[in-house]
């Protein structure tokens, strides 16, 4: 975006294994700007994936040892389940 605002040309070049037309298909469709969005949302979903993995062990560790299970449910991420799987496996093949 630092480019964009002083209006100044990036190239560079995406290095994709051969093999994988699916993830060139991808790139290929996508700015630096949109891949780097991209990355970010994977973070992002990555991140909540693993906090609401945690207050799930929780929530099961109680329930275990007899607590009440009646907790608040997961907050909402905003991100359709369909979505997310599709940035996930779309991110995991970036990395």
């Amino acid at each position: 975006m630092l480019f964009d605002f002083c209006n100044t040309r990036l190239v560079h070049g995406w290095l994709v294994d051969p093999q994988d037309a699916e993830m060139y298909n991808f790139i290929c469709t996508l700015s630096y700007n949109q891949l780097v969005e991209k990355q970010i949302q994977l973070q992002s979903l990555v991140q909540q994936t693993e906090e609401l993995s945690k207050k799930m062990d929780a929530l099961k560790i109680n329930a275990a040892e007899g607590e009440s299970a009646d907790a608040a449910p997961p907050p909402e991420t905003g991100v359709k389940e369909e979505e997310a799987a599709k940035i996930t496996k779309e991110g995991n093949s970036l990395f």
